[in-house]
């Protein structure tokens, strides 16, 4: 099993030093991955926490500069109100620089004023999310790529750097409604659903597995708070989607990242709260110590 941990890019811990500290911190403690949460211009109600929050690919760039091994994701990036080529030509240019370290994670969005803030349109969002990844790794596979879609028409056209690897960035998806579960399974180099429970989580594994059979490598991951001797109960996101939480002692936390595992968790991404510098790096310490390494693989 490998690890990650929610780097403070937004909310009320969100510092000048805080990103880089956190992210050689969780290098140094042997996380295998970082990752960063993405908005832009939310509406007021939604400003605590997505307010005051940094760009979550340059985020990436500048820690990314600053680590040597460890994976960068964004968790996840909110594709349909960007341009996608823009987002390939960003992504290609995180990953050929930190030697193919990117997991570019990604999904349809939910919050419908931003999207309204952007200028982008709200309702046909799936399409063209689905048009951006098609597109982004028609520009990453192909020496002179050309493309004729609903949204996006190019010819002619050259594309490098392409990313380090054939297989990088990674492409993950988030959300756990039917969609895009199957969506994930059909499109998508792994999924990545945010606070479901365990039950929730084997059936979306189930699911992506029967449609896979042994067409191509794919991870299952789960972002979660994960708050170690704490008493953090499950909640509701902004977005009214309910949150369920890893919490307890040493050994209820253990017992229950490993039911996960047993319904096919691979990548856990642990969020330890929006909290200050020195106490994120303390949880990030507890965790790496007492927890991570007996689950290791």
């Amino acid at each position: 099993m490998k690890f990650g941990v929610c780097l403070p890019n937004y909310g009320k811990s969100l510092a000048r030093n805080a990103l880089a500290d956190s992210a050689q911190l969780a290098e140094n403690l042997g996380y295998d991955s970082i990752w960063t949460t993405d908005h832009i211009l939310v509406p007021k109600k939604y400003q605590n926490p997505y307010g005051n929050i940094l760009d979550s690919l340059m985020s990436l760039a500048y820690v990314g500069a600053v680590t040597e091994r460890i994976y960068l994701g964004t968790s996840v990036l909110v594709l349909p109100v960007r341009n996608p080529i823009i987002v390939a030509k960003q992504a290609a240019t995180i990953d050929y620089l930190t030697g193919g370290r990117l997991i570019l994670g990604t999904a349809v969005g939910w919050m419908e004023e931003e999207f309204e803030n952007l200028g982008s349109s709200f309702q046909d969002r799936s399409r063209r999310f689905e048009e951006a990844i098609t597109l982004i790794r028609t520009l990453y596979q192909n020496e002179y790529p050309q493309f004729h879609g609903h949204y996006h028409k190019f010819i002619d056209a050259t594309f490098k750097p392409k990313p380090r690897d054939l297989d990088s960035p990674r492409i993950w998806f988030g959300g756990n409604s039917n969609m895009a579960i199957l969506r994930a399974a059909n499109l998508a180099d792994g999924w990545q659903p945010v606070g479901v429970t365990v039950e929730t989580f084997s059936k979306g594994a189930q699911k992506i597995r029967s449609m896979l059979g042994e067409r191509r490598q794919f991870t299952l991951s789960l972002r979660i708070h994960v708050d170690l001797n704490g008493k953090t109960e499950p909640y509701h996101a902004p977005g009214g989607e309910f949150r369920d939480v890893i919490v307890g002692n040493r050994e209820q936390v253990v017992r229950t990242i490993e039911k996960y595992r047993e319904v096919g968790m691979e990548h856990l991404v642990c969020y330890f709260g929006d909290t200050d510098l020195e106490q994120l790096k303390g949880k990030m310490k507890q965790f790496a110590t007492e927890v991570a390494t007996s689950l290791r693989d």
